[in-house]
């Protein structure tokens, strides 16, 4: 998958959460976690997930794709998402 289609995916899901953008991050980030260790095993062979399947899921499932199994910071999504809206990032030593 190309980095436009992973960073897409990122910021897809992070839309599904609600807050300021920090603190969806973190929230995703723990989810994104979660589900590589338990939900991911038994799915990952699937291109997609059904329709039927919960929307947060869906979206953890295609940034898990994306990144061959592996999940990513919420620092690293929080700056995704700032590039993507055109703000300024922040770097890693800024929190």
């Amino acid at each position: 998958m190309a980095a436009q289609e992973r960073e897409d995916a990122i910021v897809a899901a992070l839309g599904l959460y609600d807050g300021e953008l920090w603190t969806r991050a973190k929230a995703l980030a723990v989810d994104l976690k979660s589900y590589a260790a338990n939900g991911w095993r038994r799915e990952f062979a699937l291109d997609e997930l059904p329709d039927s399947t919960p929307s947060k899921r869906r979206a953890w499932h295609r940034i898990l794709r994306s990144r061959g199994g592996e999940p990513i910071g919420d620092r690293q999504m929080f700056n995704i998402a700032k590039l993507k809206s055109g703000a300024v990032a922040i770097s890693t030593g800024d929190m």
